[in-house]
């Protein structure tokens, strides 16, 4: 592959779409496990206040 067309391929409307879409998946994952880490947090709370 040539230099002019990896430079074409970067710059193609495809690829712009392809980043957004991987950005858009990533803020998912990175929300879902913001949720699961408040859900551990609070379970280990209410652990505490069991025990005592």
């Amino acid at each position: 592959m040539d230099i002019s067309d990896a430079r074409d391929f970067l710059e193609s409307k495809v690829f712009d779409t392809w980043v957004k879409n991987r950005e858009l998946e990533q803020k998912v994952q990175f929300a879902l496990v913001g949720r699961l880490d408040g859900v551990i947090k609070a379970i280990g709370g209410l652990g505490k206040a069991i025990s005592r």
